[in-house]
């Protein structure tokens, strides 16, 4: 059995013993693009800070963050992050396919809805996790888990301090 045919099969054993667990970056989220909706970089975002902030040199995306977050404060700061994910994006077919591989955890780095409007869609069953406090909650066996938390939660995980 070559590689690629062993990995198959051992993405299908976790479908099959419910323990198959999916991980999610900002390439998924990048699929619902539209000639008119743009997913941002971490690069498009932290360029976005540094024009506001007027500064040069700085190269540490985290401490970019940062700055701006103590320059302008937490209002400022997540309105201007929140005004690059505006509500009304689509999910993707990428999306709709993650859920029908049924996982029992998705764990993605993503601040976006799409994932679960992608659920919402469809109707599946997924406790969404994107704070302490909703993981004391979950009832369900599914899990989608939100691990730099999300904008409705305001525990977004992006400059310097969200890390300590």
């Amino acid at each position: 059995m070559d590689l690629f045919n062993k990995h198959i099969a051992n993405i299908l054993r976790a479908k099959d013993e419910e323990s198959l667990a999916i991980f999610i970056g900002a390439g998924v989220s990048k699929s619902s693009e539209t000639k008119t909706i743009k997913m941002p970089s971490w690069g498009d975002l932290i360029d976005s800070l540094i024009s506001d902030l007027n500064i040069e040199g700085e190269t540490n995306y985290l401490k970019i963050a940062q700055l701006y977050y103590l320059t302008f404060g937490e209002h400022l700061y997540y309105k201007k992050i929140k005004d690059f994910f505006p509500d009304n994006i689509p999910h993707s077919k990428i999306h709709d396919l993650i859920f029908k591989l049924n996982p029992h955890s998705v764990i993605t780095t993503n601040w976006d809805t799409l994932l679960e409007a992608a659920i919402n869609a469809k109707t599946y069953f997924y406790n969404v996790i994107s704070s302490d406090k909703d993981l004391m909650k979950s009832y369900l066996g599914k899990k989608l888990i939100k691990m730099h938390g999300d904008f409705k939660n305001h525990n977004i995980v992006f400059k310097e301090d969200d890390y300590l």
